[in-house]
């Protein structure tokens, strides 16, 4: 049979139409998939800074002191006058990032990375509850290594009238209250005392910077979720505030910090439109008490501002009232019986 020619130009345009073999057009974008982006490696140079893991003991029991004598201590104050604090907190998070990326590869190639291939991979991939134990367990084994684990948990606490935001409060109540916070108040970094350092760059004094900025750290991310909480009990679903409520009573009887902003908190749902939620806000008030006797004071004033608050509704008068009037006062509390008197009078 007779073949088929066809010209030049009618060839270029057949194989110019042909575009199943092309690669698209990435742009400036690598076109292999499997290429990506560099990943942070640390300063191989620096040495470890040796931070405690959650079998040995606490983060806040491990804070070194460093004493120097007079005359360093006379020359460190000189010396630290050429910084200031932002820049020594910005040094801090950079020796604290790069001690955990070199904790993150020590521990791929130590005999716990198949633990923790497991538990990231429930993180990405498990249910909701296996998610939480997996997250809690991470901050649990390693607080100062798992910063961005807590950013993960404070982010989904902050979704409201979901499941994964109660369940978030729960597990975060649990690690602040178990394993971050201690029984002080915590610091800020530029409230820390600086002339310790010994000024030359070494070991002792960036692993006790990186405990500053840890706190400091801590500080944040805790006031953060205590705007969660906030959030929280404004909820529209009654169980999501009754939730709250308790979390709020639950903090507030176990450790020092934000004690002022938690009990301004809970001291104002006593005027919640639920009657329950009002409730249970003063049960728990009571209940304060018994366990922490000498909040006797801060707690009637802070009940006392809120009836004499402008626009206050007569429900929240009401409970207020309620719960002054069964304080159980003794003989020391001569100046609280004037001024629940005087309170009483004013109404």
């Amino acid at each position: 049979p007779r073949k088929r020619s066809f010209s030049k130009a009618h060839q270029a345009g057949y194989n110019k139409n042909k575009t199943h073999n092309r690669q698209p057009y990435q742009g400036n974008k690598p076109y292999n998939k499997e290429q990506r982006a560099p990943q942070k490696t640390y300063d191989e140079s620096l040495p470890s800074l040796d931070l405690p893991i959650g079998s040995v003991g606490k983060w806040y029991e491990f804070i070194p002191t460093i004493k120097h004598s007079d005359e360093s201590k006379k020359n460190n104050k000189k010396s630290h006058t050429q910084f200031s604090a932002e820049s020594m907190k910005v040094k801090a998070r950079e020796r604290l990032e790069s001690d955990m990326l070199r904790a993150e590869s020590h521990k791929g190639k130590g005999s716990s990375n198949s633990n923790n291939d497991f538990l990231k991979k429930v993180i990405s991939s498990g249910t909701l509850a296996d998610k939480m134990a997996s997250m809690l367990l991470m901050v649990q084994e390693s607080p100062m290594h798992r910063i961005p684990v807590l950013d993960m948990l404070l982010k989904m606490a902050g979704r409201k009238g979901k499941r994964e935001a109660i369940m978030a409060i729960d597990t975060l109540k649990d690690l602040f209250l178990a394993d971050l916070l201690p029984d002080r108040k915590l610091s800020f970094f530029h409230e820390q005392p600086v002339e310790t350092l010994s000024g030359t760059g070494s070991k002792e004094d960036d692993r006790l910077m990186a405990f500053w900025f840890f706190e400091d750290a801590m500080k944040h991310k805790y006031a953060q979720f205590v705007e969660h909480l906030e959030a929280a009990l404004h909820d529209s679903l009654p169980h999501v505030k009754k939730k709250a409520c308790r979390v709020v009573f639950d903090l507030l009887c176990a450790k020092a910090e934000q004690e002022a902003g938690l009990l301004f908190l809970l001291v104002n749902k006593l005027g919640d439109p639920d009657k329950q939620i009002a409730s249970l806000c003063s049960h728990l008030l009571a209940r304060l008490l018994q366990e922490h006797p000498a909040m006797k004071e801060v707690v009637s004033a802070e009940v006392q501002r809120l009836l004499f608050r402008s626009n206050v509704p007569d429900r929240a008068k009401h409970y207020g009232t309620i719960f002054l009037n069964q304080l159980v006062l003794t003989r020391r509390d001569a100046a609280l019986a004037a001024s629940l008197l005087s309170a009483y009078l004013a109404l």
